[in-house]
């Protein structure tokens, strides 16, 4: 009977997804992106457990044919500490006839809950171009999209701004729980620009604007704010 038990948990460790992801990328900018895998032990009733996590880097890899490979999952533990705040889809257009920097934020999804009795929140974004040293130039916001984790916004926000001076500045996405009863709170943050705090892909993609003759949207992640890196901190309860 132990010698059963023991090929059965050995067989359940094994797992095949047999599943297919597309993902639309230039053949110009292939070889700067990683594809990062993570892997989940499901849960319906918490949080979603990482077991590990891989990146390939698409640069190492010989994409003229289709490959198969095996790749070591390395420890969880940083992964497992990082909780899953959804993603926003921003557009991004600079005029430089007019010196104009077009942000447009189309959605979110997946946002956290705030309001336990609604399964819901009332999300809005917070859009704060920042120079060098984090200095606030200027912000704007989106109107507040109620009841729903996964807002439609598709609201244009425009920064009058000169080329030079934006290749050096940083845009601040906040999105934020708009509280009617209370204090607002702070469902994640993320950066897209020039700083060594933006993520690599969040940086190509702002370096993709100034050479791209149309609009360009991408899903960029949320992270958990803290108090070291984010200009808003202080203000995170008000509604500018």
């Amino acid at each position: 009977m132990k010698h059963i038990k023991e090929n059965n948990q050995k067989a359940s460790e094994s797992k095949v997804f047999d599943e297919n992801f597309v993902f639309e990328v230039s053949a110009g900018v292939i070889d700067k992106r990683t594809v990062e895998i993570l892997l989940y032990d499901f849960d319906a009733y918490s949080r979603h457990v990482c077991i590990g996590g891989t990146k390939l880097h698409l640069a190492q890899l010989d994409l003229s044919e289709q490959l198969k490979l095996w790749t070591p999952l390395t420890s969880a533990s940083a992964q497992d500490m990082k909780m899953d705040l959804g993603d926003i889809m921003v557009s991004l257009a600079y005029l430089p006839s007019a010196e104009r920097l077009m942000v447009v934020l189309i959605k979110a999804r997946n946002l956290r809950i705030v309001d336990d009795a609604r399964n819901s929140s009332d999300p809005y974004v917070k859009v704060s171009l920042l120079g060098p040293g984090g200095k606030k130039l200027k912000k704007r916001k989106t109107g507040v999209q109620r009841n729903t984790v996964n807002p439609v916004y598709n609201e244009a926000l425009a920064f009058d701004v000169g080329k030079e001076t934006l290749k050096n500045c940083v845009l601040e996405f906040t999105v934020v729980h708009d509280g009617l009863l209370g204090s607002s709170e702070i469902l994640g943050r993320a950066l897209i620009g020039n700083s060594p705090e933006v993520q690599h892909e969040e940086k190509i993609f702002f370096e993709e604007m100034f050479r791209a003759k149309n609009a360009t949207a991408q899903w960029v992640p949320l992270q958990e704010p803290t108090a070291n890196n984010l200009s808003t901190t202080a203000k995170a309860t008000t509604k500018n």
